[in-house]
This record gives structure tokens, C-alpha cells and sequence, in this order.
């Protein structure tokens, strides 16, 4: 999804999967079995990183490609005329065009 206008878009609990997160919902226990949010060593950190960067390289292609598809040269440049809604509902409160 994209946020046209928006200061920052939520990407934390796409971030976590990438790392490996099976969203458990163990988190605040200290009992994580992957090892993220415990103490312990069973997260690798470089393997880790390197597949959170490689998930928002993807995000960035993607981008990337979906600017291309509606002829705009960068995100920039995309507008609401570049945007179809897939629900009613949010094409009504947004003005975007239902598809």
C-alpha cells in the first residue's frame, strides 16, 4: 500500500516477518522461539538483516514497477488518478475511483 502524502508508512510487522517473526504473540513473555525479542542467541543478526533489506528492496521494486505501469517516472509524481479502490467503502471516504 501506498500512503500518497504520507510522512512515514507502517512497514514494522512486515520488517519482523521478513527477520523470521512467526508472530507467536510471545513478544512481551521473554520467551520468543525465534529469539527476537528474547535474550538469547538464536537470532542471526546478518542473515537477519539481510533479509529485512532484501524485503524492502523488493518493496522498493515493486514501487518502482507500479510507477512504470501508470507512466509516472517516480512515486513523486503519482496522484489519486493513478489509484483505483477495491472496496466502496474506501472509495468513498477516500474520493479514489472504485475498479
Amino acid at each position: 500500500m501506498i500512503a500518497l502524502g504520507a510522512e512515514a508508512v507502517y512497514i514494522a510487522s512486515s520488517a519482523q516477518m521478513a527477520m523470521g517473526c512467526i508472530r507467536c504473540r510471545a513478544c512481551h513473555t521473554g520467551r520468543c522461539p525465534v529469539g527476537m525479542c528474547a535474550q538469547t542467541d538464536k537470532l542471526n543478526v546478518n542473515e537477519a538483516s539481510y533479509a529485512v533489506a532484501n524485503f524492502l528492496k523488493g518493496a522498493v521494486d515493486e514501487m518502482e514497477m507500479l510507477c512504470r505501469i501508470v507512466g509516472r517516472p517516480n512515486v513523486r509524481e503519482l496522484c489519486t488518478d493513478d489509484m483505483a479502490a477495491l472496496d466502496p467503502e474506501v472509495s468513498r471516504i477516500t474520493g479514489v475511483s472504485l475498479a
